[in-house]
């Protein structure tokens, strides 16, 4: 492959690589609009030099993901009781990104035997 061959193939790809996280954003959104949120987990809030940030929760299946105040408020999507609460930030952080139902409940189980923490039996009610 010569300089312009690479260098239209780089673009090419580019090209492939949008479309595809268009594609990916599409799916996501019409995926957190039908999950039912049944799996849930929370943060408290960080400290900072205000006070604290509002704590978050995150669905373990759709990756829908809130930080608000009133988590448990009527404004909520995420109002349904999380499976873990109170969760440090380096347990919570590796959950954003959307992963198999059965690698989520073996890392869930690998940060409680670290924390001693024995979290409810995750499940789905899909």
């Amino acid at each position: 492959m010569d300089f312009d061959q690479k260098r239209e193939r780089i673009m090419a790809i580019d090209a492939e690589m949008q479309r595809l996280e268009n594609e990916k954003r599409r799916l996501l959104g019409e995926l957190q609009a039908a999950c039912k949120h049944a799996s849930l987990i929370e943060m408290d809030g960080l400290p900072n030099q205000f006070g604290s940030d509002p704590p978050r929760r995150l669905c373990l299946v759709c990756g829908l993901e809130e930080q608000d105040w009133t988590l448990r408020s009527e404004k909520a999507r995420l109002r349904g009781n999380p499976v873990r609460r109170g969760m440090e930030p380096d347990a919570f952080w590796p959950f954003r990104k959307l992963r198999p139902l059965t690698a989520v409940a073996v890392a869930l189980e690998s940060t409680s035997v670290q924390t001693g923490y024995s979290p409810p039996v995750l499940y789905s009610t899909w």
